[in-house]
């Protein structure tokens, strides 16, 4: 199988036709890797889940790991749904490439908290910025357009038989800054990061989802 690191470089476009109807004809598609890999999306050990929005657009990917290949469906801003083969092991760079994860100042400020309502309304045009959010160091960053908010959500069965599932709620755009989201039952603590932080939390959930076991180093939030 080919390896594919950062991007894909074949893709299905999905068009009209549905993935259950590629599930059901798999000699449909010409690369062997793909067929491959459409056996993970059936019986998969793992589950990822990407989702973000901004002025940009939005995105959502969803990845199924299996035992030796993962499939990526992809539907960005503009662009019909697509699918692809990837390996395991390039699933973090792809997760970076989607959140647009890169190098960004940082500086020390006191921890917030806001209502999860306020982050609600500015998930969704006219991405609105509520009081509570205009009043933080993150305002600056959102009066551009070159903000996301996105969140990455792994599900799989742990070794001993019990369900796994964490996720990564970040805010921040390169060049600006970012923020780690915490939902709590009640308000949602925002905290400044760096951009080194954010990645080593998604190396680490995507290797807990690949190996079945409970991320190390950073921690990931239970969800």
């Amino acid at each position: 199988m080919r390896v594919f690191v950062g991007a894909p470089t074949q893709w299905v476009s999905l068009g009209d036709q549905s993935l259950e109807m590629l599930l059901a004809d798999p000699t449909a598609l010409e690369a062997p890797e793909l067929r491959i890999a459409l056996q993970a999306w059936q019986s998969p050990t793992a589950e990822l889940t990407f989702e973000s929005t901004g002025p940009s657009g939005d995105r959502a990917v969803a990845i199924a790991i299996g035992d030796n290949a993962a499939t990526l469906v992809a539907s960005e801003f503009g662009q019909e749904t697509r699918l692809a083969a990837v390996t395991p092991e390039s699933i973090p760079a792809l997760i970076a490439r989607y959140a647009k994860l890169g190098p960004a100042p940082y500086s020390e400020e006191p921890v917030a908290k806001v209502r999860h309502s306020d982050l609600d309304r500015l998930a969704r045009p006219p991405y609105e910025r509520s009081k509570s959010l205009e009043s933080l160091p993150c305002a600056e960053l959102l009066s551009t357009e070159d903000w996301n908010m996105w969140s990455v959500r792994a599900a799989f069965q742990m070794a001993d038989g019990t369900a796994g599932g964490y996720r990564i709620d970040a805010l921040g755009a390169a060049g600006y800054g970012w923020w780690l989201l915490e939902p709590g039952r009640k308000r949602v603590t925002i905290s400044r990061t760096r951009s080194v932080t954010l990645w080593a939390l998604i190396c680490s959930l995507t290797s807990a989802a690949v190996n079945s076991i409970d991320p190390e180093g950073p921690t990931t939030a239970r969800g």
